[in-house]
């Protein structure tokens, strides 16, 4: 039953919002409102349980790219970095948006997951320094920068007012802050300027 409310509630997520009711979620689940109410205390719960399900997707995708030994590192780096939950419910900036108007407790859950879990990016920027991929930088300083890049993309109205995807932003930032590490990309910048002279 609790996995039948869940995907009742994923579909009306997609479907409304933040905005959706309980009325939404017993309806797709094929149950009465009071039978919904023996298995979950309250809508916020229900958006609590959603962002746990997005959280644990990521998680497990972060694992299995680390893992592919045919990708490079930059290419692990961006495809973790970028990710979005398997799943076919759409997520996007304005739904997080009214989730940190509406639901403030349940932001700052959203918060946390984005600042926690950064071990696999940072080995994979160390992996990358130690190989000569990207030039010597503080990891430490590179996940403050793109938590700081996460943060301003999902507190902002910018994408909304601006019709932009959160994803697109997010790989166009990605690639700007690799492309200005690697060394490969250096060495061949000064190439170019030496055969100039």
């Amino acid at each position: 039953m609790k996995q039948t409310i869940i995907t009742a509630t994923l579909e009306a997520f997609d479907e409304h919002g933040i905005r959706f009711t309980m009325d939404d979620v017993a309806n797709n689940a094929g149950i009465s409102k009071r039978t919904l109410y023996e298995h979950i205390a309250s809508k916020e719960a229900l958006v609590g349980e959603i962002i746990e399900l997005f959280f644990t997707d990521i998680k497990a995708q972060h694992l299995r790219i680390a893992q592919n030994e045919s990708l490079e590192v930059t290419s692990k780096i961006k495809k973790i970095i970028c990710l979005m939950p398997e799943s076919k419910i759409s997520v996007n900036t304005k739904k997080v948006y009214e989730i940190k108007k509406y639901y403030p407790n349940l932001y700052s859950k959203i918060d946390q997951q984005l600042a926690e879990g950064w071990e696999i990016v940072i080995d994979l920027f160390r992996e990358g320094i130690d190989k000569k991929v990207l030039r010597f930088v503080n990891v430490q300083f590179i996940r403050q920068i793109f938590l700081g890049i996460f943060r301003s993309l999902i507190e902002d109205e910018f994408l909304i007012e601006n019709n932009m995807a959160f994803t697109d932003a997010l790989e166009e930032a990605v690639d700007i802050i690799l492309k200005g590490l690697q060394v490969e990309d250096e060495m061949k910048m000064r190439k170019g300027s030496d055969s100039d002279h």
